[in-house]
């Protein structure tokens, strides 16, 4: 390397001669000084590079960690270079992905999804996060990832990549309060964390969102039992079913709201079931009411059941989309008619366009009941359910 602190041909050729550790660390500081001076001409921009471009091929890490460290604040590195540094080692790559703002979201999607857990969690905490990028290290669905970017309050994690979060890790405490203390949750958001986080963040919740106790709790047992249906889905038989309702009644948690939301995710065994238990006819009967082609079987069978009035609407809407598709609970008719009952909550509720999963409309149907549009602009307003 010559002494000149002007970049030349000449350095090239030194490096190229002389693979020691000291030559090559002093030429790299000398070309992140030609970068940071701003006034090189074309020739030495072109010779700098060209220096960079040997240098990534070092085989020392610590020679291309050096040149990581220098150039990782430069703008108009090229994009090449910040590529190659970025998708290196991650002892290498560390500086690059955390502070180059060469690298476009593109760039860093393909980088997280082909380099290591560690490269991603970097990527998580840069000073800036875009929405897109948020929901695609989301989907990498690694707890360490996930808790990198929750603590970046420069992150910006859009509300289907937070339901993302709630229902890939609702089970880890840890993530579901450090999502609890970001600013400005949606109230959708809001619900479904309320009832998973510790009991000092749910207060802090509940006092910043305006939520009673009875919200919370309905919250909770809304959860439990959409938890109990969903387990009882899996591979389970008619007697299993019985079994499962017999033991329901006798704890007193076979409730009105069980039997709506088994409606509502299409398990018209366990519905029916519970209605002949609520009453008091064989399943045989309760069977042939339900489905009836009519309106008249499936109303008198609500009637028996002495369920409330304020969820007679829900049940007729659902007993409509069953009428209408033909739908006899099997299997494979499944998931298009769960499909038509989430498109008839989101009319109900007036929430076209919402991102609420399939069991949080459910519990937003059963918890809420829509008021007659108001103003102007005619909008649908709810209030909880007495």
């Amino acid at each position: 390397m010559t002494n000149d602190p002007k970049l030349s041909l000449e350095d090239v050729d030194a490096i190229r001669r002389d693979r020691s550790p000291a030559v090559r660390g002093a030429t790299a500081e000398k070309v992140s000084r030609a970068f940071a001076s701003g006034d090189l001409t074309e020739r030495e921009r072109a010779v700098a590079e060209d220096i960079v471009r040997v240098l990534l091929r070092d085989a020392e890490v610590l020679v291309r960690r050096k040149l990581s460290d220098l150039l990782c604040g430069f703008p108009d590195l090229p994009k090449d270079i910040a590529r190659a540094l970025a998708q290196d080692e991650f002892a290498v790559a560390e500086p690059i992905l955390l502070e180059s703002t060469v690298l476009s979201d593109d760039d860093l999607i393909e980088i997280i999804h082909r380099c290591s857990t560690n490269h991603a969690i970097s990527v998580a905490k840069r000073p800036f996060v875009s929405a897109t990028l948020s929901t695609e290290l989301v989907v990498l669905n690694d707890e360490r990832v996930v808790s990198a970017l929750l603590g970046n309050r420069g992150a910006v994690i859009d509300e289907p990549a937070q339901h993302l979060i709630i229902n890939a890790h609702g089970l880890v405490p840890r993530i579901m309060d450090a999502l609890a203390i970001r600013s400005a949750l949606p109230i959708s958001v809001v619900e479904r964390l309320v009832t998973r986080v510790t009991e000092q963040v749910s207060a802090r919740l509940m006092e910043t969102y305006r939520i009673s106790e009875r919200h919370r709790e309905l919250l909770r047992v809304h959860a439990r039992e959409h938890l109990l249906l969903t387990t009882l889905a899996t591979n389970a038989t008619p007697e299993m079913v019985t079994d499962a309702v017999e033991v329901l009644h006798e704890q007193g948690r076979l409730t009105p709201t069980l039997v709506l939301r088994a409606l509502c995710l299409g398990d018209l065994e366990f519905a029916c079931q519970a209605m002949a238990r609520f009453a008091d006819i064989s399943v045989d009967n309760a069977s042939r009411l339900l489905s009836d082609r009519g309106r008249s079987g499936a109303e008198q069978l609500y009637g028996q059941c002495h369920m409330p009035e304020s969820l007679r609407p829900v049940f007729q809407a659902v007993m409509s989309l069953v009428r209408r598709h033909e739908y006899t609970g099997a299997p494979r008719e499944r998931a298009l008619f769960r499909n038509s009952v989430y498109a008839w909550g989101l009319g109900y509720l007036g929430l076209e366009g919402s991102v609420l999963g399939h069991d949080q409309l459910i519990t937003r149907v059963l918890i809420y009941r829509p008021e007659r549009p108001t103003g102007r602009r005619g909008r649908t307003r709810h209030r909880p359910l007495d």
